[in-house]
């Protein structure tokens, strides 16, 4: 069925670039972005951080990110850097703390969400679902997207508690890691626009 879904997901995307990481309203542009674009930048993405990932998986996972990205309404560039900085893209990832699959999901997360973390597109689908309920939970805060990734690191409590990202060097390294990604991620999907 999701795999149905998928195919049928053809067209534009629209991408709001520069929606994280505090660059000014002025500054951010708008553009409608064609998802084969999208998917091609997602899918060199993953070859270039996990190259044991058969070629069915690459293009079932960044079809995955594609459609929950546009489902919950986030940035699929994004959800592809958190899910490198989470699993490097291993289907199969489990940490010492219990967290499964590609968005190291907690058992209880994703309990509460509805999914099942061991399967690759609902784990996708939890990820995509917690980050957007982060994004609106922070939504009135300096920079939401930011705080919604510590969030999704340190819980929402300890982004609460210190007001923005907590200063734990396990969070804040998180944080940079996703933006310095999400920035060359942006930047290789400029590159196949332009060519």
């Amino acid at each position: 069925m999701l795999k149905t879904k998928l195919l049928n997901f053809i067209g534009i995307f629209l991408l709001t670039t520069g929606l994280i990481f505090g660059i000014p309203p002025q500054q951010k542009a708008h553009a409608e972005v064609p998802t084969e674009a999208l998917s091609s930048v997602i899918e060199n993405y993953i070859v270039s951080n996990n190259s044991n990932i058969s070629y069915n998986d690459v293009a079932y996972i960044a079809q995955a990110i594609l459609y929950y990205s546009y489902t919950y309404k986030v940035d699929p560039l994004v959800v592809t850097a958190l899910i490198k900085s989470e699993s490097n893209f291993n289907i199969y990832a489990c940490s010492s703390a219990g967290a499964i699959g590609l968005g190291q999901l907690m058992p209880r997360t994703a309990e509460a969400l509805g999914v099942n973390p061991y399967d690759p597109a609902q784990n996708i689908e939890g990820a995509c679902s917690y980050l957007a309920t982060q994004i609106n939970n922070f939504s009135g805060w300096a920079y939401p997207v930011e705080f919604a990734l510590a969030a999704y690191n340190a819980g929402p409590n300890a982004v609460r508690e210190f007001g923005g990202i907590p200063p734990y060097a396990e969070t804040q390294n998180y944080v940079s890691k996703i933006r310095n990604e999400y920035y060359g991620l942006y930047n290789n999907l400029k590159n196949v626009l332009s060519a």
